[in-house]
């Protein structure tokens, strides 16, 4: 029985205290009845802020994408100290005293100012924030390693690099791109030697398997795959999604027994070329051959014959590039056709365009001069995007 009472007077007395800690809490939005026991109130945005947001003093209502911009400032009231959090992306707030606690954050864009895209396997998206001349800026991604000789890693083959797009549009407030960042083909598996390289994600090809069952296997890099930007989203082979690129930088092909992986980024749709938007798996064989790497038009295999030889690079393309030809509106994925025209069919187009192949040589309808390859902000071998505000 005296067990009994002192549990049944504890129980009491610890629910009549939380009783008046979360009634106190209601009424007064603090936490000052059992100190050191309640979380940190300091947090991100929350059901008690109202925000305001401003982007280059002009009220929005979106928040713009996490980028590297010249000034953001907050202001709070009711003595609250809030400033925005560039990792997180995101209000952080401190000194709450009062809820609900309003805040005005203003984002300053200015020329030069600009949102970068890594490799994630996946889609991004990307929705602008001010209307104004933006600039669109891809690379592709490397081919695969090609292996002959375990034992030597000299004697590895690298796969081909991608190839660099640019150009300049105009664009409105709200309007939606998706991203898709090609991925590194994978390189000849080390462990299990007669493996070729995985698929580069956004349209490479998967690297052939060497069957002689040697002791020298000789297997195939895989294709990398190309980086573009859509106006339709879904998977990245989806037919309808590929027909939508308004800007592609084509993949690096996978390296095998017989050379290095070609390079992606020229600007051709007949010529070693396997489909649209996908580049051809290596062919399985006594040696692997490199696989194609993704592009507008993906590129072919490499053949099986002793030495089995790399991959070709796929393909890139500009909406309104001089020489580029676009796939016509009406085409399906049992029927691609192309028109003469180098516009996109929506409409959408970028001036002051630039090509330029893993090599470094510039493209129109043909190849042109060598010129400098503008740098990636990826140093894996994965692809890249970059956007980059130029003014009103």
């Amino acid at each position: 029985i005296l067990i009994g009472t002192i549990i049944g007077l504890i129980l009491l007395i610890g629910g009549i205290t939380l009783y008046r800690t979360f009634a106190m809490y209601e009424n007064n939005k603090t936490y000052n009845v059992i100190k050191g026991k309640v979380p940190d109130f300091r947090n991100y945005i929350n059901n008690d802020i109202n925000l305001a947001v401003k982007i280059n003093g002009a009220s929005s209502t979106i928040v713009p994408q996490k980028g590297n911009f010249t000034n953001i400032k907050v202001d709070c009231d009711k003595e609250t100290n809030g400033e925005w959090d560039t990792d997180r992306w995101g209000l952080f707030m401190s000194k709450i005293k009062l809820s609900p606690t309003s805040c005005s954050v203003e984002f300053t864009i200015q020329e030069g100012d600009n949102w970068t895209f890594s490799y994630t396997g996946e889609e991004q998206s990307f929705i602008v924030p001010i209307k104004g001349k933006y600039k669109i800026e891809l690379w592709g991604a490397q081919g695969g390693i090609g292996r002959l000789d375990y034992d030597n890693a000299n004697n590895a083959k690298p796969g081909g690099k991608g190839g660099y797009t640019v150009g300049e549009i105009d664009l409105d407030v709200g309007k939606n791109f998706y991203i898709y960042v090609g991925g590194k083909g994978g390189d000849a598996a080390v462990v299990e030697k007669h493996t070729g390289g995985t698929a580069g994600y956004n349209g490479g090809g998967i690297g052939g398997n060497d069957t002689s069952g040697d002791a020298c296997p000789d297997a195939g890099g895989g294709g990398g795959g190309a980086t573009d930007i859509r106006l339709v989203n879904g998977d990245c082979d989806d037919f309808n999604s590929l027909k939508s690129r308004i800007m592609v930088a084509g993949g690096g092909a996978g390296g095998a027994y017989g050379g290095n992986g070609r390079v992606g980024g020229s600007n051709s749709i007949d010529t070693n070329v396997y489909q649209f938007g996908l580049g051809a798996n290596g062919i399985t064989s006594g040696d692997g051959s490199g696989a194609g790497g993704g592009g507008y038009m993906g590129g072919a295999e490499g053949l099986a014959n002793f030495p089995a030889s790399p991959g070709y690079g796929g393909t890139s393309y500009i909406s309104g590039h001089e020489g580029c030809k676009t796939i016509d509106q009406n085409a399906t994925s049992d029927n691609v056709t192309f028109s003469d025209q180098s516009k996109h069919y929506s409409g959408i187009f970028f001036t002051n365009t630039q090509m330029i192949d893993g090599s470094g040589f510039a493209w129109t309808s043909e190849k042109q001069t060598q010129v400098t390859l503008p740098a990636s902000g990826d140093t894996t071998g994965n692809g890249y995007a970059r956007i980059t505000y130029l003014g009103s």
